[in-house]
C-alpha cells in the first residue's frame, strides 16, 4: 500500500509539473492573443485573454503581467522625458493630455532612474532639438527594451539638427529616419514616431488650445491604435532623483545633470559667498537649486530657482548672482513679490557688482555700460516722468537703469569719511526687512510704496520725497506705518 501511495503521490506531482511548465506556454499565447486585438484596434477584444491568465495563474508573475497590460489597454498613459532638454511648452501638452482623458506624468529624472516604470507607460515623449545632452548607451537600451515589449515612443526634435545631435543616434538605434514631417517603424510590440516640430508643439502654437489641442493629441493617439475604455487620473511630477547640499543652497539634479554640478560647483560657491557678503548678512537656507537642461533661467516656484545648465558660464553665472541678489531680498527665505523694478534693477545691479568680483570684469562693464546708455539716450522714452509702480514698463532698459541710478545716487549721499566707501543701500534694507518680517508686518506683495516705505525706515530719511525730487513719479504718502523700536547701533549714528 505505501508503494502504491508513493506511485500515486508521484504521478501527480510529475502532472503537477507539466501543468506548472504549460503554465508560461498558455500565459504566453493569451498574452500573444491580447496583444494581436490591441493592434488590431479592439482593445475590448484583448479583455478576456487577459482575464483568463488571472483566473488560471493567480499569484504569479503571469498574473501581474496581465494585470498591468489590462490597465494599460484601459486609460492611456503617457511619461514627458525632460531629463534631456527641458521645456516649458510641455505644461500646455499636459493639459492637452489630461483635457482627452490621457493621463501624464512629466518626469525631470534620469531615463535610468525610470527604468522599472517605464512599463507603466504607453508612450514615452522624447523632445530635443539642442545638442546638449546625449543618450547613454544604458539610455537607449532602456528605450530599446521599452518599445520590444510594446511601449510607443514619440520623439519630437528638428530635421536641421546640430553636429553630435542626440536625437539623430537614437533615432539610429530604432533605423527610423530623421525625416520630416514625420516618419514612423514599428520596433518589437512597439512603435518609434518622429515628428518633426514644424510649429505644431511651438509655444505661440500652443498658447491657443482651440487650434493645437486637437492636434496635439491625434499626434499621441496615432500611437495608440485602439479605443480608450476609460480615462486615466494620471496627473505627476517626477523631481530629479539626486540631491546635494551647499550651504544655504540644496541642490536637485538628475544624474544627466551631475557632470555639470560638479563642474560649477566652486563658481556657486563663491557666488553665495559674494553676495553673502554684498549683502553684509548669510543667507537663510531655504533656496533650492533645481539643474535642469535648458538654455535659460528662472523661478520654478516658491523659492526654487532653476538655472539653464545650456548657458554659458558668463551668463548662467549673471543669472545666478540676480537670483541670490533676489533671495536675499526674502527675509528669512519667505517668498516675496516685488516690483519688476527691484527685480530686474536693484537685484541687477547686485548682481554686475558681484561679477565684477569674481573675475567677469569685461562682461560686467559692458552689461553696465548698456544700462548707462539707455538712461542717457535721448531717443528712449522720456524717463523723468517714469512711474515706478507700473510693472508693464519691467523690460525697458531705461526704465530698469533709472532704478539703478537711483541706488547708485543714494549710496553716494553718505560716503564713510575715513574708508570713503559709500554706504551700503541694500544690505541696509536686507536688515529692515528682517525686523519687520520677525514682526510679522512684512507683506507677501510688496508694491513700489511698500518698497520706499522700508528704504525710508532703513535709511531714516523720507525716500518718497527723494525720490519725487530725482523727477520718478511715485505717489507720495505718510510715514506713518507701524514702526519697530530702531536697532541700537542705528540709534547711535
Amino acid at each position: 500500500m505505501r508503494r502504491t501511495a508513493c506511485v500515486i503521490l508521484a504521478a501527480a506531482l510529475a502532472a503537477g509539473a507539466q501543468a506548472i511548465a504549460a503554465a508560461p506556454d498558455e500565459a504566453v499565447r493569451l498574452t500573444a492573443k491580447a496583444r494581436e486585438s490591441i493592434r488590431a484596434g479592439k482593445a475590448a477584444e484583448a479583455v478576456p485573454p487577459l482575464e483568463e491568465i488571472k483566473k488560471l495563474f493567480p499569484n504569479t508573475p503571469e498574473y501581474d503581467a496581465a494585470d498591468k497590460l489590462q490597465k494599460r489597454i484601459s486609460t492611456l498613459e503617457v511619461l514627458i522625458d525632460r531629463s534631456h532638454e527641458w521645456r516649458g511648452e510641455t505644461y500646455a501638452i499636459r493639459q492637452y493630455l489630461r483635457n482627452a482623458g490621457i493621463g501624464v506624468t512629466l518626469s525631470d529624472a534620469s531615463l535610468e532612474h525610470m527604468k522599472d516604470r517605464l512599463a507603466d507607460y504607453e508612450q514615452v515623449l522624447i523632445w530635443q532639438e539642442q545638442a546638449a545632452v546625449l543618450f547613454t548607451d544604458a539610455e537607449v537600451q532602456i528605450l530599446k527594451d521599452y518599445a520590444k515589449e510594446g511601449g510607443n515612443i514619440l520623439i519630437v526634435g528638428t530635421t536641421k539638427p546640430v553636429a553630435n545631435y542626440p536625437v539623430k543616434r537614437l533615432l539610429d538605434a530604432f533605423a527610423c529616419p530623421l525625416k520630416g514631417p514625420a516618419s514612423t517603424v514599428n520596433y518589437g510590440n512597439g512603435k518609434v514616431r518622429f515628428f518633426e516640430n514644424t510649429g505644431l508643439f511651438e509655444e505661440a502654437r500652443l498658447a491657443d488650445a482651440r487650434e493645437s489641442q486637437a492636434e496635439v493629441v491625434e499626434v499621441f493617439q496615432r500611437l495608440m491604435p485602439y479605443e480608450m475604455i476609460g480615462k486615466s487620473a494620471v496627473d505627476d511630477t517626477v523631481n530629479p532623483e539626486m540631491q546635494d547640499y551647499l550651504k544655504p543652497l540644496r541642490l536637485e539634479y538628475s544624474a544627466r545633470m551631475a557632470p555639470w554640478v560638479e563642474r560649477n560647483r566652486d563658481l556657486l560657491t563663491k557666488l553665495v559667498q559674494e553676495t553673502q557678503g554684498a549683502f553684509k548678512d548669510d543667507l537663510a537656507d531655504g533656496m533650492t537649486l533645481r539643474v535642469l537642461p535648458r538654455g535659460w533661467s528662472g523661478w520654478a516656484g516658491g523659492t526654487i530657482y532653476s538655472p539653464g545648465a545650456l548657458e554659458t558660464t558668463t551668463d548662467m553665472a549673471r543669472e545666478m548672482a540676480r537670483a541670490l541678489a533676489l533671495y536675499a531680498l526674502f527675509p528669512e527665505g519667505k517668498w516675496v513679490n516685488y516690483p519688476p523694478w527691484v527685480v530686474s534693477g536693484w537685484c541687477d545691479l547686485a548682481a554686475l557688482r558681484v561679477m565684477h568680483k569674481l573675475g567677469f570684469k569685461r562682461e560686467s562693464e559692458a552689461w553696465n555700460k548698456e544700462y548707462v546708455e539707455a538712461w542717457k539716450d535721448p531717443s528712449k522714452a522720456a524717463t523723468d516722468g517714469l512711474d515706478l509702480s507700473v510693472s508693464r514698463l519691467g523690460g525697458q532698459r531705461n526704465y530698469l537703469a533709472k532704478s539703478m541710478w537711483a541706488i547708485e545716487q543714494i549710496e553716494m549721499k553718505d560716503v564713510d569719511k575715513k574708508t570713503h566707501e559709500p554706504r551700503n543701500v541694500l544690505a541696509k534694507l536686507r536688515k529692515t526687512l528682517k525686523r519687520y518680517a520677525v514682526a510679522g508686518r512684512m507683506p507677501a506683495d510688496l508694491s513700489t510704496r511698500d518698497v520706499l516705505f522700508f528704504l525710508s525706515q532703513s535709511l531714516h530719511e523720507d525716500m518718497f520725497a527723494w525720490f519725487q525730487a530725482v523727477g520718478t513719479t511715485v505717489l507720495p504718502v505718510k510715514l506713518d506705518y507701524y514702526e519697530l523700536e530702531k536697532d541700537p547701533k542705528d540709534a547711535k549714528k
